[in-house]
């Protein structure tokens, strides 16, 4: 509920979002700042939703749906998928690795200072996906070929 408040309050004195989402160093840039009709989640989700909407939901059965169109269920991770279905049944909150928390700080860090220094930075979803980058050639082959199966 906090995400779409911190929109609604960004969106009203033009004030840029970034969230980075810990897995496979997903970062959102919506720049409220240069256009305050951007739609919330780079129109992922409906939007006639809100907060007080949002807010009145209180279990992960609930708020899953819109949790997969925010996050793009279809290009998440196969780890943070599997994780997704234990939320409140063998874990309490979606598991986060300490090294994926800090690859996201230097990622806001480093789009917030690219603003900052009115760099061209424009609305969107990135990817800086260090699975991708560090694993073999033989890997990625059979990662692709696991991506591609799933569409």
């Amino acid at each position: 509920a906090i995400k779409f408040l911190v929109r609604e309050g960004a969106k009203k004195f033009g004030i840029p979002v970034i969230m980075e989402t810990s897995d496979r160093g997903m970062l959102d840039v919506e720049r409220y700042d240069i256009d305050k009709d951007y739609p919330m989640f780079h129109g992922r989700i409906n939007s006639k939703i809100d907060y007080s909407e949002i807010s009145s939901l209180k279990t992960s059965e609930e708020k899953l749906p819109y949790v997969a169109q925010i996050l793009d269920i279809e290009n998440l991770s196969p780890a943070f998928k599997a994780s997704g279905i234990e939320v409140g049944k063998t874990i309490s909150t979606w598991p986060q690795l300490g090294a994926d928390v800090n690859l996201g700080g230097a990622l806001c860090g480093y789009a917030s200072r690219k603003i900052l220094l009115n760099h061209n930075i424009s609305s969107g979803r990135r990817y800086v996906d260090l699975d991708l980058l560090i694993m073999s050639e033989s890997e990625k082959s059979v990662a692709g070929e696991e991506n591609a199966s799933r569409r």
